[in-house]
């Protein structure tokens, strides 16, 4: 890749999510749907609902590749967010393809945060979530997409950002504390409610699981 993009200043980053992470963000998903269910059937998801629900937790092994167009290469009257745009989402059209060549398969996106981006081509757009249309500079911006290992049999998530974006998401306001304290302080009393009683949510669920 960085052959293909000579100017570009790349990236890259991998990581593993931690146990903490993991847990919070694997009874965040059960939490909501149980909520979403009650509120819409007024009853609570079965066993096998709830592992349907589950297997989109792909996301525990993680890539990100950050670029950057040093500025001595821009081109006349083009800004560096357009730059760093029209590059990063060249680098997404040519990813799937560019790993299904080394044994990986690009997992569709099942329409979540489907992309209405002009940069990106529409044989690609059904495996992207796209962070960044319909978002400010200053909210959390990335192309996220998941890929099946076909040789260890396991998923990854690998995330597309500029280098704007990937400071924003780290340490700007889109970082994941914050993140964190602006859903809490906007969620509706009801579903703030529903958070800090989420463990008696689960009870019917764990009961079943244990039966």
């Amino acid at each position: 890749m960085a052959t293909e993009y000579p100017l570009l200043a790349f990236n890259f980053k991998g990581r593993i999510k931690s146990l903490i992470r993991s847990e919070a963000k694997f009874n965040g998903y059960i939490v909501e749907y149980i909520y979403d269910c009650y509120t819409e059937k007024k009853t609570y998801p079965t066993i096998s609902e709830l592992k349907q629900r589950l297997s989109c937790f792909r996301d525990l092994i993680a890539y990100r590749i950050v670029t950057s167009l040093p500025k001595c290469y821009l081109k006349p009257d083009e800004s560096q967010e357009e730059a760093d745009l029209r590059y990063l989402y060249q680098i997404a059209n040519e990813l799937p393809g560019f790993l299904e060549e080394r044994g990986f398969t690009a997992e569709p996106a099942c329409g979540v945060k489907k992309s209405t981006s002009p940069l990106l081509n529409d044989d690609v757009k059904p495996y992207y979530r796209d962070y960044i249309c319909g978002n400010t500079s200053e909210d959390y911006q990335s192309l996220h997409i998941t890929f099946y290992d076909n040789s260890s049999r396991s998923y990854m998530e690998v995330q597309l950002r500029t280098k704007h974006m990937d400071d924003i998401a780290e340490i700007g306001v889109a970082n994941h504390l914050s993140y964190e304290k602006r859903q809490e302080a906007s969620a509706p009393a009801a579903t703030r409610s529903l958070w800090a009683n989420a463990s008696t949510l689960m009870k019917p669920t764990s009961a079943a699981a244990a039966s």
